[in-house]
């Protein structure tokens, strides 16, 4: 006798969406007495992407909410220092929350790290600690 077989097939199947991790490292312009020179530091945005998903990368005006990206504001007590973040290292390209001061790139499935550059202007600064505090968001699809 011989054996019949029967058969059935089915399907496997995934789908993956768009989709984005972010991590962030403060920035630090450091001790100093009088700021009569620029001062600079870095720090960064490492993103990981989904890969060949586009995503850009915003940063907000701080807690003055400042729309220049030049022109944030550090904070002690009443005192101010301003500061701009920049995408590059000669702090030719301000990094803000629209337009042409996005960040973007396109995912690789790994972390991407991104500098982020800071630069205060020589100005009067009076004595203090000074902070602010900068949203970061990554838009992706």
């Amino acid at each position: 006798t011989s054996a019949t077989l029967a058969q059935a097939s089915f399907t496997v199947q995934a789908t993956v969406a768009a989709n984005c991790l972010i991590a962030v490292s403060n920035l630090d312009f450091g001790l100093h007495g009088l700021i009569d020179s620029e001062v600079s530091a870095s720090g960064g945005v490492d993103v990981t992407c989904t890969p060949n998903s586009t995503y850009s990368i915003a940063m907000d005006g701080g807690l003055a909410a400042a729309t220049n990206p030049e022109q944030r504001l550090m904070r002690s007590g009443t005192n101010t220092i301003a500061y701009g973040l920049y995408a590059d290292q000669a702090h030719s390209r301000p990094w803000g929350a629209t337009g042409s001061a996005l960040v973007s790139g396109t995912g690789a499935g790994a972390v991407q790290s991104i500098p982020v550059f800071g630069r205060v202007a020589p100005q009067p600064a009076a004595v203090g600690n000074y902070t602010d505090t900068v949203i970061v968001t990554v838009t992706y699809f």
